[in-house]
């Protein structure tokens, strides 16, 4: 997964790994580890999901998310959205975009 966010001074991009199993698809499944984050799912097909989340990054606060992923085929997927974010410099808000491919048919042991 790669993302970047818009509301921040110089947009921020990161890229994590993740393992996603056939039972992970009814959750938000492209949490970053990192950011202390908890997902509702709002509706979800075998092409689009809609979700809400919240998150506790690092140094940031409290980070609300509105997003829209998209399998735009079977190895990847695109998401937008928008954030909002009491940050310790003041209130703040901004556009996501991520991207996700699919890299290998196995878990590495290191993300289960």
């Amino acid at each position: 997964m790669t993302s970047s966010v818009s509301a921040l001074p110089a947009p921020s991009t990161s890229t994590y790994k993740s393992c996603i199993r056939k039972e992970d698809l009814g959750q938000y499944p492209f949490t970053d580890p990192d950011a202390n984050c908890t997902w509702k799912v709002l509706s979800s097909t075998g092409k689009e999901m809609q979700a809400n989340g919240t998150c506790m990054p690092e140094g940031l606060g409290k980070v609300e998310f509105k997003m829209h992923l998209v399998a735009v085929n079977s190895e990847n997927i695109r998401g937008t959205g928008q954030l909002s974010a009491a940050g310790p410099v003041g209130p703040m808000s901004g556009s996501y975009t991520g991207t996700a491919k699919w890299i290998g048919v196995s878990c590495p042991a290191d993300l289960r």
